[in-house]
């Protein structure tokens, strides 16, 4: 994506009182910008001969783009906007770990 999805949906709902949504069944997990430097941060400390070759940085669980929206819609509803998330289900199904 060219932008990232939540700041998309938060904007769409905002100036549209929609969130349009292709794919409901992509999965993805976010990471906090903070903990990420942490980890990269420690992974520098750690001599390149006991590195390992791959270090997964994500947090572990993944929630569907769905779930986002849901999550945008309650927060903004909360706030006093009308959203309604409109879903045009492409069939994409994926996920992070696959």
């Amino acid at each position: 994506m060219k932008q990232r999805f939540l700041y998309r949906f938060v904007k769409s709902a905002k100036e549209e009182g929609v969130i349009h949504l292709d794919s409901p069944r992509v999965y993805a997990s976010l990471l906090d910008v903070e903990d990420a430097a942490e980890a990269l941060a420690a992974l520098v400390a750690i001599p390149n001969e006991v590195r390992k070759e791959v270090y997964n940085l994500s947090i572990g669980d993944q929630f569907s783009l769905a779930d986002y929206a849901e999550a945008v819609r309650i927060v903004g509803t909360e706030l006093g906007y009308k959203i309604v998330i409109d879903i045009r289900d492409n069939g994409n199904e994926s996920r992070n770990d696959e």
